[in-house]
């Protein structure tokens, strides 16, 4: 049997991507019945009340993935331009 703190199902913040953490955090349920994990108030008003995009965030891992994704594509377009 695993421990408690070995559990596969890990949720991780909708906004920030950090994993969950036990009793810690905020899981909204919305009417359409999806579930939002929340780690910490800041990442529930950046959402909801300020309308930030993830992405526009340094903090957050959408910003980390968006960042790699496009210096691939500038790597890839300069090994094109260089041929």
């Amino acid at each position: 049997m695993a421990a408690r703190g070995d559990r596969c199902d890990m949720v991780k913040c909708v906004f920030c991507g950090r994993d969950e953490q036990p009793h810690k955090g905020l899981h909204l349920i919305l009417n359409v019945g999806t579930v939002a994990y929340y780690c910490s108030n800041k990442c529930r008003k950046n959402a909801f009340k300020l309308s930030r995009d993830k992405r526009a965030l340094k903090w957050t891992e959408a910003f980390r993935i968006e960042q790699q994704h496009t210096a691939a594509q500038a790597a890839r377009a300069q090994k094109l331009a260089v041929k």
